[in-house]
């Protein structure tokens, strides 16, 4: 029995360990399009994404003012948040989701090879993905959402606690910038 114990233990902490790697606590998202419940933006987006397959080359998605959306749909349960905000992108080579809800965030890239993505939505949506720093930026006609990822992050296939198998490099940004 005490020898479970140990056993156990050990597995809870190699967990939390391994958790750590993915996420932060979450301070939210200082956003002019945070309170709203519903709406449909348009802007553009720009900067570059640098990816890799856990096995294979990195490749570049560069986006120069490419069309972007900013989708804001309901939570008619307003459980934490009153709407999740989705900010959607596409070039030739990637489709990009980016969403947050309350203190969590999720992102979703689209390539040939499938659908990746992290998403820290669920539970106490409390933690974001550790890796991508973000700032919101407001002018006269838009706000800019400028995202930096400040180290390689991990997306897989699966649930979030699944082994990614696909990368975001460090040094990949985007800057959103959605009209008011």
């Amino acid at each position: 029995m005490k020898q479970l114990l140990v056993i156990l233990s050990v597995l809870c902490s190699l967990n939390s360990f391994a958790q750590d790697k993915f996420y932060k606590e979450g301070e939210g998202f200082p956003s002019i399009f945070q309170k709203l419940k519903q709406a449909e933006k348009k802007g553009t987006v720009s900067g570059m994404i640098q990816y890799k397959l856990e096995e294979g080359d990195s490749q570049v998605a560069v986006f120069t003012k490419n069309e972007a959306n900013l989708n804001i749909r309901p939570d008619k349960n307003e459980i934490y948040d009153v709407s999740f905000k989705e900010y959607i992108t596409e070039n030739a080579a990637v489709k990009l989701k980016y969403t947050t809800y309350n203190y969590s965030n999720a992102f979703h890239i689209t390539t040939e090879q499938g659908t990746f993505q992290l998403s820290l939505i669920d539970g106490a949506c409390l933690a974001v993905i550790k890796g991508i720093d973000y700032e919101y930026i407001e002018t006269d006609k838009e706000e800019l959402l400028v995202m930096n990822f400040s180290d390689d992050v991990g997306l897989s296939q699966g649930k979030c606690n699944t082994k990614p198998d696909f990368f975001i490099q460090k040094g990949s940004t985007l800057i959103f910038r959605i009209q008011k």
